[in-house]
């Protein structure tokens, strides 16, 4: 499912069919992932209501802002977990998620993988 959307947002940014606006917002998003993002604020930095920006968006990508913000969070995480000795909860931490237990049940629904065995998996040799 990740895969999937990543590739559809991916060809939608190389075919130039996102608007400036929504491209504006998935950049924002990809390099604020430590950041607490919420549709409100997003809505707010780019001056349109909450409403329109979620339908725009859904329109432009097929994705839903929330979970187009959770799925850049959980790569940010997958990065930190296979580059980083940095544990778990303070992942969870440095993402914003509300906590750890949270956090897990998001990955491993995008993931298929808890952090644990992602990091088991994926991780780097020490």
């Amino acid at each position: 499912m990740l895969e999937d959307f990543a590739s559809r947002v991916r060809h939608a940014h190389a075919s130039g069919t996102l608007s400036k606006e929504i491209q504006s917002c998935c950049e924002y998003v990809k390099f604020h992932t430590e950041s607490r993002l919420t549709v409100e604020g997003l809505a707010d930095r780019l001056g349109y209501a909450k409403y329109y920006l979620t339908k725009k968006f859904k329109k432009e990508t097929g994705q839903n802002l929330r979970d187009y913000i959770r799925m850049q969070k959980v790569e940010r995480a997958k990065f930190l977990l296979q580059n980083s000795q940095i544990s778990i909860q303070q992942i969870s931490d440095l993402l914003c998620f509300s906590s750890c237990s949270y956090f897990s049940v998001v990955f491993r629904k995008l993931t298929g993988l808890s952090p644990q065995e992602y990091r088991n998996t994926n991780g780097m040799c020490l």
